[in-house]
């Protein structure tokens, strides 16, 4: 009796985490481009890596949260962008101080695969809570 519904809003989380998906990943790449030809400098004989990466890691965020307000005005679903941020620096605070005790700084491809994810879906599911 409840499928339909059920389906459907799952159909809509689904579609919303890889629009913003695809979203942050567009502006990463804009901030990764952006970084790339602002940083001059030559730290460590890396050239402009690290302004590369710096830019990605400051875009992809951005794009994230951008991506969820996009959508959820494009699929009509009724959340707020507060606690959206709230999710996303939820993210943010996971990924920075359990990276190194989960051991993910050993394994980069893990890292960077967290980093995607996490992202997308705190902000998703603090778009859809209802604070009462």
């Amino acid at each position: 009796m409840n499928a339909k519904p059920r389906i459907k809003s799952t159909f809509r989380f689904t579609l919303q985490l890889i629009g913003e998906l695809v979203t942050g990943i567009l502006f990463g790449s804009i901030g990764a481009c952006i970084g790339y030809n602002v940083y001059t400098g030559n730290l460590f004989n890396f050239g402009r890596i690290p302004g590369l990466v710096t830019g990605f890691l400051v875009g992809y965020p951005i794009g994230i949260f951008i991506g969820i307000y996009l959508f959820g005005k494009i699929l009509r679903i009724k959340g707020t962008m507060l606690e959206s941020f709230m999710g996303i620096g939820t993210a943010v605070v996971l990924f920075l101080f359990f990276a190194d005790p989960l051991g993910l700084t050993n394994r980069p491809y893990l890292l960077f695969a967290s980093f995607l994810a996490l992202f997308p879906l705190l902000g998703t599911m603090g778009y859809y809570y209802k604070l009462k």
